[in-house]
C-alpha cells in the first residue's frame, strides 16, 4: 500500500539502499524485516518490544 513516502516502485530498491546508507553513516541500527505481512509484523514486534524492557527501579 502507497503511503505517500514513496515516489513509486521503479525506485523503491534505490530508496530502500539510501535509507540503509543514511542509517549506517549515522551508526543508527536497524532491522530488515522479509517475508509475508505476518513475518514481517512478528520480526517488527519482537524487535520494538526487545527496546521496551526497562531495568527494574532501584529500591
Amino acid at each position: 500500500m502507497q503511503d505517500g513516502t514513496r515516489e513509486g516502485e521503479e525506485i523503491r530498491l534505490e530508496m530502500h539502499q539510501w535509507f540503509i546508507e543514511v542509517l549506517n553513516q549515522k551508526s543508527k541500527p536497524y532491522i530488515t524485516v522479509q517475508g509475508k505481512h505476518e513475518q514481517r509484523m512478528a520480526e517488527a514486534i519482537a524487535a520494538i518490544d526487545a527496546l521496551l524492557v526497562f531495568p527494574p527501579l532501584a529500591a
